[in-house]
């Protein structure tokens, strides 16, 4: 009897243990989710986000010198803005993109060469160089909008994400507390269970 004693607690224990296991690295496996999430909103949408924000006030700024007649803008500041805007070109590239992001940041990167081409052209006596610039840089702003509008749609997406594995984690949570319960009371009967002998022998 001690070893059937025994052999019931053994597994007790090994059944808990396994439980708890499984939760845990259910709830483990919920927890990178939300990690990944967080990172990816942070990482991949808010700096995209600010990036898409710079590259547009640098397209403004050249918007407003093509429409002002500005010269000296482009003999003074424009290479300067212009390795700035390649900067933000590669800082965007490091981030995470989906594959329409991609496909719009390809078309993004030819219209900003485009734009920079042209601009050889403003002080060699072409007069259609203003207009083509200023409806290249009109491409350019509804390319921007195209990955602005990408980036909510990611981030709402991710959010979605953490929700439901913040639900799940809650779940598994109250299953944990109520299976936990129901095996305490099991270990409890059958470490108090005792089969029934003979009283007599004949």
């Amino acid at each position: 009897m001690a070893i059937l004693n025994k052999l019931k607690w053994i597994f007790g224990i090994v059944l808990i243990f396994l439980i708890i296991l499984a939760t845990n690295l259910i709830d483990r496996d919920n927890f990178l989710r939300i990690k990944d999430s967080t990172a990816s909103i942070y990482e991949d949408r808010l700096i995209a986000k600010s990036i898409i924000y710079d590259l547009s006030n640098h397209l403004h700024r050249k918007e407003i010198a093509l429409i002002t007649g500005d010269s000296s803008f482009f003999q003074n500041e424009n290479s300067t803005l212009n390795s700035h805007i390649s900067e933000c070109v590669n800082q965007f590239s490091s981030t995470k993109l989906t594959q329409k992001e991609k496909i719009t940041f390809d078309d993004l990167k030819l219209s900003l060469q485009n734009l920079e081409d042209q601009e050889k052209d403003l002080f060699q006596g072409n007069p259609q160089a203003k207009s083509k610039q200023l409806k290249q840089i009109d491409e350019i702003k509804t390319k921007l909008n195209t990955l602005a509008n990408i980036q909510m749609e990611e981030g709402k997406r991710q959010v979605m994400i953490s929700e439901k594995a913040m639900s799940s984690i809650e779940l598994f949570t109250q299953m944990e507390i109520y299976v936990l319960l129901g095996l305490a009371i099991l270990v409890q009967i059958l470490i108090m269970y005792k089969p029934r002998t003979d009283s007599y022998r004949r």
